[in-house]
């Protein structure tokens, strides 16, 4: 028996722009926890990577819920006192990061579906050219209004697919001459910005199945340190659980845990946090305070890739330990 639509678990994903997800997430992360109570989604967003211009927020729960917490997200936008006169009858674009599936689902036979879309909400819709990749840039433009009824009616055809599983953190190609996609209501950065990917761990997520105050795998990379910049991330090694990996260079990966996942790791009078130096190579740090704006706290492993591999098994086993 097919799922209703209506109670379809779905995720969504958009690109907000540095200054605008500071504004999503408010003051100690009472706009966002706001979002996700009167939506009953679950809404995330992606920490910010070197040199990029936008952050990857992603919602998840139903087609409705979807939609009700874009729509309280845009108006928290509107609303910030030092936004640019955005309001109701503002234009602005929103980005938004789909699968080829939704996108070929909602251009439909010809082009029937994303023109019945436009001209019913008013709004454009524009998909950027297949690159390869299994996801693409889909760009609603128009007024707020516009926007969320167009957004509604997108997920309307997605939730009939069924349900979506969590995205994949990979890299979007940027579309020539809009290097580092803008969000909402912003223009294209200037030419030449390097586009980057977006991997790493999110603010906000919720922990993963069985690993309780852990926000998400540990992603499958670590970043070595540019030269002359403590703690600066350059681009994903490869061969993570290979046998070579203690002979690549020294690595950093930083990964978010909530304060309980935190207090697990330290340990009483810190002897977690001991147990777990002796018995890896690499060395952990765990801050102090939660990062700006969120409840979680920043764990950064150090050393060889095949190190932190093993420190990340430690910390996990302890995560999941009673």
């Amino acid at each position: 028996m097919d799922q209703d639509p209506a109670t379809v678990q779905l995720h969504f994903r958009m690109l907000i722009p540095i200054k605008e997800a500071g504004t999503l997430i408010g003051k100690a992360g009472v706009n966002i926890k706001s979002i996700r109570e009167q939506s009953g989604c679950s809404v995330s967003i992606a920490d910010l990577q070197p040199g990029m211009q936008e952050r990857m927020t992603t919602i998840a729960g139903t087609a409705a819920g979807i939609n009700r917490a874009l729509d309280l997200a845009l108006t928290t936008l509107d609303e910030d006192p030092q936004s640019q006169g955005a309001g109701e009858s503002a234009q602005r674009d929103l980005k938004c990061v789909m699968s080829n599936n939704e996108v070929g689902r909602i251009i439909g036979k010809g082009g029937a579906r994303v023109k019945e879309i436009r001209e019913t909400s008013g709004a454009s819709v524009k998909m950027d050219a297949d690159a390869g990749g299994t996801d693409r840039l889909v760009t609603i433009g128009g007024t707020k209004a516009s926007i969320v009824h167009a957004h509604q009616l997108i997920f309307e055809i997605v939730a009939a697919m069924g349900p979506s599983p969590p995205p994949k953190r990979q890299a979007i190609a940027a579309p020539t001459g809009y290097p580092g996609y803008p969000g909402y209501g912003q223009q294209p950065p200037a030419y030449g910005q390097p586009a980057q990917p977006y991997p790493g761990a999110y603010y906000g997520q919720q922990p993963a199945a069985g690993y309780p105050g852990y926000p998400g795998q540990m992603p499958q990379y670590a970043q070595q340190p540019a030269a002359g910049y403590a703690g600066a991330r350059g681009g994903a090694a490869a061969g993570v659980g290979s046998g070579a990996t203690d002979e690549l260079p020294p690595c950093t990966l930083e990964q978010l845990v909530n304060q309980d996942g935190a207090g697990r790791l330290i340990g009483k009078g810190g002897s977690g946090i001991r147990e777990l130096r002796e018995s890896c190579r690499a060395q952990i740090k765990i801050g102090t305070e939660a990062e700006p704006g969120t409840e979680y706290r920043k764990v950064t492993l150090s050393g060889s890739l095949g190190d932190v591999r093993d420190a990340i098994t430690a910390i996990m086993q302890r995560l999941m330990s009673k």
